[in-house]
């Protein structure tokens, strides 16, 4: 099987060494990605340019023609990207894991013939620092923003080359995970296979930063609702041999996550998991006295979950805060499940001095759910169908 190589992007950059503790790799992919904005802005035709503008507040009046640079040095400053039409002048600071500089603003603001600055981040809180400033030349927008207007346009654009170089624009800003969730694709879950290829882990980190995006938007989702804003997230580390990423979602302190229910999204070379997870030998223990206290509640909650499967797995310990599973039993629950069933769970858990047991639902790479922009509020509305379960086993 052929794998998903980002550098067949046209803004896709070869990533030289650096010393991340020097600020040279931030300062490298901020400068790559003002350089892959401008230059689609500059392939594309003044379409695409007015109307970028437009949604930023800026109207570009007149037909004439839009020059464009890079680095450019003014007097007191040297702002990251100029686009001029005439004595129209705009300059762009953009920022991706740097903070946004009060006094840098300030000395690209004393530039005699700019008319505005657009100041571009990840994040949305830095909206405040610009109106901290208030100055009418100053423009705030996100990647994610930039993004999705390229997104909304992409519909509209009829040139075949304009289509081209905006949807190269697209994809290698969710290369660099600087866009909303927008589904998992074919090469998240590629970046999983053959990881001999990936010695510099390059692929699954980025499939990684694109889980964290995941979960951090779906807390954002979940806000209004009082039973989940208190869980935490927390995205695993993956090591060399790692063929999998994890999140979960729990309550405080997260870094104790194993000693009582949470939730966790998995994602693997062939599926996607959304699954409440009682790992522990403590909470483990604790759902088997809960299920033979109340059997017919917990044959209630089963049966209200189709679509959704129980597992439960022998745990052994391979050293010291280590342990494997092997998977022993997995029942397909819905309204048939009957209480013979929740007995032989019951059976199944006193087989094992150590057991997992997992309830949840899981995605085969080729389910067409997950690569739609509808899934992220799809998993919201799993997660509640795992509430009442999530409730029994003891979480909070």
């Amino acid at each position: 099987m052929r794998k998903y190589n980002p550098y067949k992007n046209i803004f896709y950059y070869y990533r030289g060494p650096s010393n991340k503790k020097s600020g040279e790799f931030d300062t490298q992919i901020e400068d790559n990605t003002t350089k892959a904005l401008i230059n689609t802005l500059e392939n594309c035709s003044r379409y695409v340019v007015s109307a970028f503008m437009s949604d930023l507040g800026i109207e570009m009046a007149g037909s004439e023609k839009v020059f464009f640079d890079l680095q450019v040095a003014e007097e007191q400053s040297r702002p990251d990207a100029l686009i001029q039409t005439g004595d129209f002048s705009i300059f762009v600071e953009s920022k991706i894991n740097a903070k946004l500089d009060k006094s840098q603003i300030g000395n690209h603001l004393k530039t005699q013939s700019l008319n505005y600055l657009i100041c571009i981040t990840p994040r949305e809180t830095d909206v405040e620092i610009i109106k901290a400033i208030g100055d009418e030349r100053l423009q705030f927008v996100t990647w994610r923003q930039i993004y999705l207007f390229f997104k909304t346009r992409l519909r509209r654009l009829k040139n075949p080359k304009d289509k081209f170089v905006v949807e190269q624009f697209m994809e290698y800003l969710e290369a660099i995970n600087m866009t909303p969730f927008t589904g998992w694709q074919k090469r998240d879950f590629e970046a999983f296979l053959n990881i001999e290829d990936d010695p510099k882990k390059e692929l699954r980190l980025r499939v990684k930063k694109k889980l964290n995006r995941y979960i951090t938007d779906l807390r954002q989702q979940l806000q209004n609702d009082g039973a989940y804003t208190h869980l935490e997230a927390d995205i695993g580390n993956i090591h060399q041999k790692d063929k999998h990423t994890w999140g979960v979602l729990c309550a405080h302190p997260k870094n104790r996550k194993i000693d009582k229910p949470h939730f966790t999204f998995e994602l693997h070379p062939h599926e996607f998991r959304i699954e409440v997870n009682i790992e522990g030998i403590r909470p483990a223990k604790r759902m088997k006295r809960l299920i033979e206290s109340d059997r017919d509640k917990f044959l209630s909650i089963l049966k209200k979950l189709k679509g959704f499967n129980l597992y439960i797995t022998k745990r052994f310990q391979i050293r010291v805060r280590k342990w494997d599973d092997t998977i022993k039993f997995r029942l397909s629950l819905g309204k048939d499940i009957s209480s013979e069933d929740v007995e032989y769970i019951l059976h199944k858990l006193g087989q094992y001095d150590y057991f997992r047991i997992i309830c949840g639902k899981t995605f085969k790479t080729d389910d067409p759910l997950l690569g739609d922009d509808s899934f992220l509020q799809k998993s919201v509305g799993y997660m509640k169908q795992l509430h009442d379960f999530y409730l029994f086993s003891g979480g909070k």
